[in-house]
């Protein structure tokens, strides 16, 4: 079953994301409403804020992996929004092969936290730590979770996609890479 929870740290960037979202709305509907493609940019714009509410209030590692591959797809899809030309489909791809290495980090601490903790629940997993194993589960649960948060927030190694990135239409490079999906990692 899913389940979501509401807590100050998730409503604030829940808030903050469709704040800054609707901001680009309004600006793209005079920016690029002649462009060819305007239509799958309000489209991928959508589909990025609904993964943001689902990382904002996931309550399990599972669903949190949902949307981040939601905001990880997106995010790829704008780079290569240009797809006519060939520099943006390289930089689409070079941000892919980046999301996808850090990806696995979340599912091997879902795996890990399945295998071990017998939950991956956010609510749940704290009180495993009296458990015999318990520490170091969410140990290597924390490791692998740091792992996948380093290219959503463009940090080294895994940083060289971010100065490419901006290949995208000017408004999805904005809300992106200097507002939601960098501070996604650390969220």
């Amino acid at each position: 079953k899913m389940r979501f929870i509401v807590d100050h740290v998730g409503a604030a960037y829940a808030f903050l994301a469709a704040a800054l979202i609707g901001t680009i709305f309004k600006f793209s509907r005079n920016y690029l409403h002649r462009e060819e493609g305007y239509f799958r940019f309000i489209f991928l714009m959508s589909t990025l804020l609904f993964g943001l509410m689902v990382v904002s209030f996931s309550r399990a590692l599972d669903i949190l992996f949902i949307g981040w591959e939601l905001v990880g797809t997106t995010s790829v899809l704008l780079i290569g929004y240009f797809f006519d030309k060939p520099q943006p489909v390289v930089h689409a791809k070079k941000a892919i092969i980046s999301y996808r290495l850090c990806d696995m980090g979340i599912l091997a601490a879902a795996a890990w936290a399945h295998h071990y903790l017998h939950s991956t629940d956010f609510v749940m997993i704290p009180k495993m730590l009296e458990h015999a194993h318990g520490g170091m589960s969410l140990l290597f649960v924390g490791i692998f979770i740091i792992w996948a948060s380093l290219a959503k927030a463009g940090q080294l190694p895994m940083s060289s996609w971010l100065p490419t990135a901006m290949e995208g239409p000017t408004p999805s490079s904005a809300i992106f890479y200097g507002a939601l999906s960098v501070h996604l990692g650390p969220f």
